[in-house]
This record gives structure tokens, C-alpha cells and sequence, in this order.
């Protein structure tokens, strides 16, 4: 649990800290790894943190769960004996009740807590096949421009 709130909690960071987007390479590879070295700190894992916007984040994100024609804003990984987990931050113009009703009927995938509003909200997905993979997803307005919708996706696997 204290790996998946870790996890949940530098997703978010990573999130922020993209939103206001780095002034250059450098000073992201230097948030990168301080995010980095403070969760090994903090919980003895290694992660990978990339703040950049890799279209490779999408293969971390199961094709029933990835939202059409979203762009990936980050993404941070954690890797240890007991399971693995990730976040991946995406994007998109379209509206925000578009993007929740995605979510919701997803192929595959059981919902286990719908909290959302028309401000946002989160959804909990666990797969059908395996009790030990799932999904939180939180999805909101983008602060700094309100023509966007952010999706923040914490995949765990057990």
C-alpha cells in the first residue's frame, strides 16, 4: 500500500510539475532525478521518472485503458520484488464528461469506485482476468488551460 500511495503521490507531482512545463532539457533531467532519489529515499524502491512527453508511455498503458488521440504530458515507474506500477499523465481537448463515460465502460475491466462529478473525479478499474492488475484513474480540467482534459492513470500490478 505504502508503494502504490508513493507511487499515486509522485504521479500527481510529476503531473504539476509538467503543467507549468521546464524552461529547458536540463532543468527537467535535474526535477527528474530529484523525484527520483527522493522516493528511493523515502521507500527503498528504484523508479524510473521521465517528465517528457514519450510516446513510449503509451505502451505502459493497457490498449482498453488509453484514450483516443490523448497525449502523453509524463510518466514515472516503479519496479520491485513485490509487483511493479506506473502512472502516465495524458491529455486531450475533449470534455471532460467525454472522457469520464470512457472510462467507465471499458472492455476488460470491472469498475470498483465511481467518484466523479462534473468538476472530475476519479475511477477505480480492476481487470476481469486478474484480480492483482488495475487501474485508478483520475481525470480533471488542466488549470492552466481549461480547453484541456487531464487523465492521470496508476496502473498496479501485484
Amino acid at each position: 500500500m505504502k508503494r502504490f500511495l508513493t507511487v499515486l503521490l509522485f504521479g500527481f507531482l510529476v503531473f504539476l510539475s509538467n503543467v507549468g512545463c521546464f524552461p529547458c532539457n536540463l532543468s527537467q533531467k535535474i526535477a527528474e532525478k530529484a523525484v527520483e532519489e527522493k522516493i528511493k529515499h523515502e521507500t527503498g524502491e528504484d523508479v524510473d521518472v521521465d517528465i517528457s512527453s514519450s510516446s513510449e508511455a503509451l505502451r505502459l498503458i493497457p490498449a482498453p485503458l488509453r484514450y483516443p488521440g490523448a497525449h502523453v504530458k509524463g510518466k514515472v515507474t516503479s519496479s520491485t520484488e513485490k509487483g511493479k506500477g506506473s502512472v502516465v499523465v495524458l491529455s486531450t481537448n475533449d470534455p471532460l464528461n467525454k472522457v469520464i463515460r470512457f472510462y467507465k465502460n471499458r472492455p476488460g475491466y470491472s469498475v470498483i469506485l465511481n467518484a466523479t462529478t462534473l468538476r472530475g473525479g476519479m475511477i477505480t478499474l480492476k481487470k476481469r482476468t486478474n484480480e492483482d492488475e488495475g487501474a485508478m484513474v483520475f481525470i480533471g480540467k488542466d488549470e492552466d488551460n481549461a480547453s484541456l482534459t487531464n487523465i492521470v492513470i496508476t496502473l498496479i500490478e501485484d
